[in-house]
């Protein structure tokens, strides 16, 4: 019994190191203007691409698309993204990385109901190559419309455990 408890202890701390060991990170965050809080057009420097937000775009309750009317009860919001790849390997941009905090501090993840008419495509979760570049939009659904304190939070995905690299963006209207 002692033999088997050892055993998985030792499968345990194994465990625990390899989280601590995958989710370090090598970026010294203190190089990244994180406190400030940026506009829409500003570009988001993270350590292996830039992030531009390009426009917040927002339809009311009610408004009408394509024919009929968007759910009473709530908004939809589109933020157009670009995103390039600034690094010498292909990267991954998730973009569960990008929340939006709305008027009431309510943090608002993606939309499971897409409207397609913001002018461009969905952002979706780009594979970039070196240098390469990708265009898109993320939509929210908020249920308040109250637009005076919209916060887009961008992180830059560098650490499995930690969010070291958050940048703030006004998107109020």
């Amino acid at each position: 019994m002692k033999k088997i408890l050892n055993i998985i202890m030792l499968i345990m701390c194994s465990g625990i190191f390899m989280l601590f060991a995958l989710g370090s990170s090598d970026v010294d965050s203190s190089k990244y203007d994180t406190d400030k809080v940026y506009n829409v057009g500003d570009t988001l420097d993270c350590p292996s691409y830039d992030i531009t937000v390009d426009n917040v775009q927002i339809k009311g309750k009610g408004t009408s698309i394509g024919g009929y009317q968007t759910i009473s009860d709530s908004e939809w919001i589109a933020v157009t993204l670009t995103i390039k790849n600034k690094s010498s390997e292909q990267q991954t941009y998730n973009d569960a990385s990008v929340t939006l905090t709305n008027s009431n501090g309510e943090i608002l993840n993606h939309a499971t109901w897409v409207y397609d008419i913001w002018g461009v495509k969905m952002l979706d979760s780009p594979e970039l190559e070196s240098g390469g570049t990708k265009t898109g939009y993320i939509q929210y659904k908020n249920n308040n419309d109250d637009n005076s304190k919209l916060v887009l939070n961008v992180d830059c995905d560098t650490d499995l455990l930690d969010d070291n690299i958050t940048y703030k963006v006004n998107i109020s209207q």
